[in-house]
């Protein structure tokens, strides 16, 4: 039997229920995460982490990906605080149904244009 690479957690794509990235840093420490498509690291609108009461895991939710472009899509992140702490992993973002996806208004070259 072939060997087999581990899997990456698969998040389904639901804009009313986001999921959260969570990392565990130093507890009481101000955490940002950095992420990565297709080894481009984006530009988020926030990356700022909050900590979950005081327990050391931090969270940033997935809202500040961009919308998704296509129906299966990785990402690479890592989150570090002002103490020296990292954490990392990476993600799968899944649409149900979504290789029949519209593209949003903002993205008219995706659309088929009448010459």
């Amino acid at each position: 039997m072939a060997a087999q690479s581990p899997s990456f957690r698969e998040y389904e794509y639901n804009p009313d229920a986001p999921p959260a990235l969570v990392g565990e840093l130093t507890v009481g420490a101000s955490g940002t995460i950095r992420v990565w498509q297709d080894g481009v690291e984006l530009n988020l609108p926030t990356s700022s982490c909050q900590e979950l009461d005081s327990t050391g895991k931090f969270a940033w939710s997935t809202t500040h990906l961009p919308q998704p472009l296509a129906s299966r899509e990785q990402f690479h992140w890592q989150m570090d605080d002002d103490q020296g702490a990292g954490d990392w992993g990476d993600l799968v973002r899944y649409v149900p149904g979504g290789d029949n996806m519209m593209p949003e208004p903002s993205q008219s070259g995706r659309y088929i244009h009448q010459v």
